[in-house]
């Protein structure tokens, strides 16, 4: 692991989420403080550093790339910006970039690096669900001030918009993953705020991010009720996902990997799996990074198959 450019990124994220969030547990989504959230404490130009990011960030296939995009996006975050500048509107993007980046870092990265341990996965996913958090405290106030009075999330998500789901998704999104590694009892303590975030997501915006919440539901659902997992449901929403978007590979990954070892349904992961290895990454270029990490993820599945089906 690149451990000195890793840490250090994890030692800035610290101090954002240090004077931007309220007390609670880890990963709240109370944003007490917006001022000192997004000051002017750093030196650049903004805009310019939201570029370098972007730029990075099409190179997210490599770790080096992802950790540059990072990098760049929080010294933006901290950049001074115009004066005719709303800056609240201004950041709010780039804290669902490093949302979505943090969990990249994670998912596509650290999972792969024999080095890393658990709790190098849960502080970064743990960043990416503060920054999703973050930003949708700084674009949407009734969402913020309702949270700050103890409003419970299933109630409070009323509140969230359209506007808000690229955030609302990302915080979500790190928050179902820190809560695995931690743990199933982490999962089912915060299942409520979980589901009634995707519920609101799927309700103002059903096709963000290639059906993403079918493919959030259809593992949900692998996992719960506890116990009793709801595998009809599952499979429907993940076979759903892939009608609609066949060329996101991830998909048929997640059906192999959380349903089809759950109904220990052997020929299910073969077929899935077998397809991804055989498809073109490059069908949607947009998705070159994510369909070669899925083959990744194909490769090492289908090298374990006598492991997860007895």
């Amino acid at each position: 692991m690149q451990r000195s450019l890793f840490h250090a990124l994890i030692l800035g994220s610290l101090m954002v989420v240090a004077v931007g969030c309220g007390g609670g547990s880890a990963g709240s989504p109370v944003v007490e403080d917006i001022d000192a959230l997004i000051a002017a404490t750093g030196t650049g130009e903004f805009a310019a550093l939201v570029a370098e990011g972007d730029a990075a960030w099409e190179r997210r296939g490599d770790r080096a790339g992802t950790e540059a995009a990072i990098a760049a996006w929080e010294a933006a975050i901290h950049a001074p910006t115009g004066a005719n500048v709303n800056r609240r509107l201004a950041m709010t993007p780039v804290f669902v970039k490093l949302s979505q980046g943090y969990y990249w870092l994670a998912h596509a990265h650290l999972r792969f690096d024999e080095t890393a341990t658990d709790d190098d996965m849960l502080a970064t996913y743990e960043r990416g669900m503060d920054y999703g958090a973050q930003a949708i405290a700084l674009r949407n106030d009734d969402w913020r001030r309702a949270l700050l009075y103890e409003t419970p999330i299933p109630e409070a998500a009323n509140l969230l918009t359209v506007d808000d789901v690229p955030a609302v998704y990302w915080h979500a999104t790190n928050l179902g993953r820190w809560g695995l590694v931690r743990g199933i009892a982490t999962v089912l303590s915060r299942v409520s705020d979980i589901k009634a975030m995707m519920d609101r997501v799927e309700a103002l915006a059903p096709e963000f991010y290639y059906n993403a919440t079918n493919r959030y539901f259809g593992v949900y659902y692998t996992k719960l009720p506890f116990g009793n997992p709801d595998l009809d449901q599952a499979r429907r929403r993940l076979e759903a996902c892939i009608a609609a978007h066949p060329e996101y590979l991830e998909t048929r990954v997640l059906l192999a990997d959380d349903w089809a070892i759950v109904a220990q349904d052997r020929a299910v992961a073969e077929q899935q799996l077998q397809f991804v290895l055989d498809a073109d990454p490059t069908v949607d270029p947009a998705l070159e990074p994510e369909n070669r990490n899925a083959q990744r993820r194909a490769a090492l599945l289908l090298g374990e198959l006598d492991e997860n089906f007895r």
